[in-house]
């Protein structure tokens, strides 16, 4: 039995807009590492990019993360997997908080049927604010449940304590969070399409708005093709961004972040994929934003995108 699996990611955007729900439907938006590095097995979680549910972040920014991933495999049923990140966030104009995000992690996996696994794992998580003397650390405990209901439905749960450390003190003197971190997934294959429900509660960087916000992301999506080579995708998104701790300077702003969107694609030829996507967004928040002399509470942006997507054979190491 081939008992390793050593992988390596990296994943880089430059986009003019906010992350969340952008292009929806055409794999732009994706907010970082699914399948390997999924809750379906204790390692890094749902996504390991840093975060960008809000916004209100102002003009271009560019994204990168590296992750390596080693799962060794102690039996049939059985495995450990180390894991960790390195991200960075970074924004072309003023007034927003460039950010990088590392992350550690390790964790054991069993499958106690052909349908049902368990996991636990603990992961380290650290954010740094450029030019804030401010810093973050996370440590999380969670326990990972996965249950094949039916031929064609699964269902991925996880959650567990999450300890947050402040390298400034917030207001009050307050040096420590206690809290949750959980989430769940629900995919649901039918004929020539399927239905996927996420949703997540956990730390996050802040978006380059916030020096770190609690943040409740869900997402819904129905995809179908539509026809011989045409696929079709809706999707429905809503986060909602909270300050984690006042720090001295900045306010207890929350934002509310919907989306939805409609696509639909086509490959052309074996490299290429066409993709056109509309996507109306908005966002509400507890105090006004304030972009020159113009504040608001609210704002309403409608997006619409062709893109064309390349990439490669798979390359096959010897």
């Amino acid at each position: 039995m081939n008992r390793w699996q050593i992988q390596f990611f990296d994943y880089f955007s430059y986009i003019p807009e906010s992350q969340f729900g952008y292009a929806g439907g055409t794999n732009l938006a994706l907010p970082g590492i699914s399948g390997p590095l999924g809750p379906a097995t204790p390692d890094l979680g749902a996504s390991i990019q840093p975060n960008q549910s809000i916004g209100a972040a102002l003009g271009p920014r560019y994204s990168n993360t590296f992750a390596p991933q080693v799962t060794y495999s102690l039996s049939q049923r059985g495995s450990i997997t180390v894991a960790g990140a390195y991200g960075l966030l970074r924004f072309t104009e003023s007034g927003n908080v460039d950010n990088d995000m590392e992350l550690g992690s390790i964790g054991y996996n069993y499958a106690l049927t052909r349908e049902d696994s368990i996991g636990i794992f603990y992961r380290f998580a650290g954010f740094h604010y450029a030019g804030e003397s401010q810093a973050l650390g996370s440590h999380i405990a969670n326990f990972v449940y996965t249950k094949k209901i039916a031929r064609k439905l699964g269902l991925d749960l996880f959650g567990g304590p999450q300890i947050i450390f402040f390298r400034v003190p917030a207001v009050n003197n307050k040096t420590r969070n206690t809290g949750v971190s959980a989430g769940a997934d629900l995919n649901y294959a039918f004929q020539r399409g399927g239905i996927r429900l996420s949703y997540s509660h956990s730390l996050t960087g802040g978006s380059g708005i916030l020096l770190g916000s609690t943040t409740d992301q869900a997402t819904a999506s129905v995809s179908r093709l539509l026809g011989r080579v045409w696929n079709g995708t809706v999707l429905f998104g809503y986060a909602r961004n909270s300050a984690l701790a006042l720090t001295i300077g900045y306010s207890a702003q929350t934002y509310n972040d919907w989306f939805a969107g409609v696509m639909i694609g086509r490959p052309l030829g074996r490299n290429v994929d066409f993709t056109a996507a509309y996507t109306p967004r908005f966002e509400s928040t507890n105090q006004p934003v304030c972009v020159g002399t113009t504040c608001s509470s609210s704002y309403t942006q409608q997006l619409v995108s062709v893109t064309l997507q390349f990439h490669t054979r798979p390359f096959v190491l010897p």
